[in-house]
């Protein structure tokens, strides 16, 4: 049995950011801090979420979204959402510093986009942008997308 491989975060994560320009002077300023954003941790991301993706035109998508704790890296997450179209979007990612980061990938091996964003309402919501990656389905130029996750089933 082959072992599978499970990407390492950190630096990836911001290398892959950094050749996006995520975090360049086109991008939104995050928001102001809360007070409770310094205790919002990975932790926080566990259980269902309602995830709402907003393109720049067309239709918003909405699906129920869903982290656990990553069994083989305890301060990160896993998860998956699936499209209207069927298609399973595996995530991993943690938050720090307050901000939440989650590699996306739809073949389990290839990032395929990177979601940042902050928490609202003291971790209850999560708010930020998508980012499909080089090498996925669509070019580099890929617009981004405003994501919204709500914690679903009223779960607190």
């Amino acid at each position: 049995m082959t072992p599978r491989r499970v990407p390492r975060f950190g630096f990836f994560a911001w290398l892959l950011v950094a050749a996006l320009g995520i975090g360049s002077a086109h991008a939104k300023t995050p928001p102001t801090p809360q007070p409770c954003q310094a205790e919002v941790g990975t932790a926080h991301l566990y259980g269902q979420w309602q995830l709402i993706l907003q393109p720049a035109q067309g239709q918003h998508t909405e699906a129920p979204l869903r982290l656990e704790r990553h069994p083989d890296y305890s301060e990160t997450v896993r998860g998956q959402w699936t499209a209207p179209s069927g298609r399973v979007h595996l995530l991993s990612g943690d938050i720090s510093d307050g901000e939440l980061v989650l590699d996306e990938s739809v073949d389990g091996v290839t990032i395929s986009a990177v979601w940042v964003g902050y928490p609202v309402d003291c971790g209850r919501g999560f708010e930020g942008e998508r980012r499909e990656s080089a090498g996925s389905d669509a070019d580099n130029t890929a617009p981004r997308q405003r994501f919204v996750l709500r914690r679903a089933g009223g779960w607190d």
